[in-house]
């Protein structure tokens, strides 16, 4: 298992990687090839601690599932 801090990767309430958060994924497209590479693998996300109050996403639910994919979309390209 691979966990990287949510809040490395995104800014609150944001499903857009953040450029140090892209800079971490790197790293872990480089480790998921060396040890993984071959395998399926698995993106769970997780969202803020905050409740959704005023944002696009209607529950904290579809925010972790859009950071899901923002993780599973830029992995693929690496």
């Amino acid at each position: 298992m691979i966990t990287v801090a949510g809040d490395v990767l995104f800014s609150p309430g944001q499903a857009t990687l953040t450029a140090g958060g892209k800079k971490e994924l790197d790293q872990v497209a480089t480790r998921i090839k060396r040890e993984f590479g071959g395998n399926s693998i698995r993106v769970e996300g997780y969202t803020d601690s905050d409740p959704i109050t005023k944002s696009k996403w209607s529950s904290n639910e579809e925010l972790s599932s859009a950071r899901a994919v923002a993780v599973e979309k830029y992995l693929a390209t690496k």
